[in-house]
């Protein structure tokens, strides 16, 4: 089973911000799961308070919760998966998601990577219910 790693932003300007971010990753997550990829969706893990304090007030946790996202990225890369990520509503994207792409890329160069705003996902995943990307 092929992996596919799942980025997009994590901090918000608020809680509540937080959780949407890591809910839509996370759905973004479950889509992969069902047209039979191995997701791998660090939000979850962030959320659980896995890398420290989860809403990131600590900066001690931001970095080493995009350090391990890094990582996570470009072991997916080494291992032959997927990169997909959730752009911000203007097509930017975060500081951690360019991180994570940046080393998925150095390591599988000569892999696409797709990004797409929250609301492409959506419509794709409402058009194709059981197709790849």
């Amino acid at each position: 089973m092929r992996q596919v790693y799942i980025a997009g932003p994590y901090a918000a300007n608020d809680w509540d911000g937080i959780v949407a971010n890591c809910q839509r990753a996370i759905e973004l997550g479950a889509y992969a799961a069902r047209i039979g990829l191995c997701p791998i969706v660090p939000h979850s893990m962030g959320i659980a308070g896995v890398y420290g304090d989860p809403d990131e007030a600590d900066p001690e946790t931001r970095e080493r919760a995009i350090a391990c996202g890094v990582r996570m990225a470009g072991a997916v890369a080494a291992g032959g998966g997927e990169f997909w990520a959730i752009a911000r509503e203007d097509g930017s994207l975060s500081e951690g998601t360019r991180d994570e792409q940046a080393e998925y890329l150095r390591l599988a160069y000569h892999r696409e990577v797709v990004v797409r705003t929250w609301a492409e996902w959506v419509a794709f995943m409402a058009e194709f219910p059981e197709a790849r990307s």
